[in-house]
């Protein structure tokens, strides 16, 4: 993984490169381009954890309990349509077990 503390180290010894070259100084305008995107960057790096926390783990959470939900009412679902499509069967079985006794 790419460190974003190398990455300031970087633009810093351009930057002082810039300073004390002259025939660089055409490259100081795309420097603060770089400077401004990167320092975006790192705040979007240092916040990853509360968005992730507040904002990602929750939603992923919310679809696995949504998974588990579903997964028991199709459960449930199979097995009353088994029941309701065997009920005549299964009275018979039960009423038989009952002759027997």
């Amino acid at each position: 993984m790419f460190d974003i503390s190398e990455s300031e180290r970087h633009i810093k010894q351009v930057r002082a490169q810039l300073t004390t070259n002259p025939i660089l100084a055409p490259l100081q305008n795309p420097l603060e381009d770089i400077e401004r995107h990167f320092e975006s960057i790192r705040k979007v790096a240092e916040n990853y954890d509360d968005v992730y926390k507040n904002i990602l783990k929750p939603v992923q959470e919310e679809g696995r309990s949504g998974i588990r939900a579903t997964v028991k009412w199709a459960v449930i679902g199979i097995i009353a349509s088994w029941f309701l499509s065997n009920y005549e069967s299964i009275m018979k079985f039960i009423a038989a077990l009952r002759n027997a006794g």
